[in-house]
């Protein structure tokens, strides 16, 4: 069966070398392998970053390929292996190496997010960039179809609230008057701890969106 174009591949058209580093940032859990706390936050709030630092980066060597190496320190087990050769043949099987081994020489890691942990030349984005184009109040400004962005001394209610800098739906609210928007702030000032920015954002009846 012919192999298919997959995510490496793409990787692959814009950088003659590269490692691709399949893991989840977060700046909550201090316990997680690439926590960001000084530099480049993200709002992720309370998960079980045990299960985040596995179920990735093994749900990526499935369908990631073989044109770029993936840097992952968890590999599949038989039975794992067993059923993507059955099911999944048509993905060549990920070239594989330690993140130790992948961070200690040159070659660019393209990342979900930009790491505070490694340096700016190892980036395959310049990560102040990168930080900035997974900000939301920079998708419009790129020319992203998106909701409308609302002023917050021009609020209409029912809106949406949006941190800034997250993604998976975490720092998403709807918000029905303006009690409950001094509520949600208060919860991810307070208990979440987020000095970053937010937005208010339209609010789209019975729309699905992502990120």
């Amino acid at each position: 069966m012919a192999k298919i174009n997959c995510y490496s591949q793409l990787i692959a058209k814009d950088l003659n070398e590269a490692y691709f580093l399949p893991y989840t940032i977060s700046s909550y859990h201090k316990d997680a392998k690439f926590h960001n706390d000084k530099k480049y936050l993200v709002f992720d709030r309370r998960r079980d970053m045990k299960t985040v630092d596995t179920l990735p980066p093994i749900r990526h060597l499935a369908t990631i390929g073989n044109a770029v190496v993936s840097l992952v320190d968890i590999k599949p087990d038989s039975l794992q292996l067993d059923h993507w050769n059955k099911w999944l043949s048509v993905f060549a099987a990920a070239e594989v190496k330690s993140i130790e081994e992948g961070f200690a020489d040159d070659i660019p890691v393209v990342s979900t997010g930009p790491l505070q942990c490694l340096p700016a030349k190892k980036h395959a984005i310049d990560p102040e960039l990168h930080a900035e184009l997974l900000c939301k109040s920079t998708i419009p400004l790129i020319g992203v179809p998106t909701p409308q962005l609302i002023e917050e001394g021009n609020i209409s209610f029912p809106c949406m609230l949006k941190v800034d800098q997250s993604s998976a739906g975490h720092g998403n609210y709807i918000v029905h008057n303006s009690q409950e928007l001094k509520q949600v702030v208060a919860e991810i000032r307070d208990k979440c701890f987020w000095t970053g920015k937010y937005i208010l954002q339209e609010y789209i009846p019975d729309a699905v969106t992502m990120g």
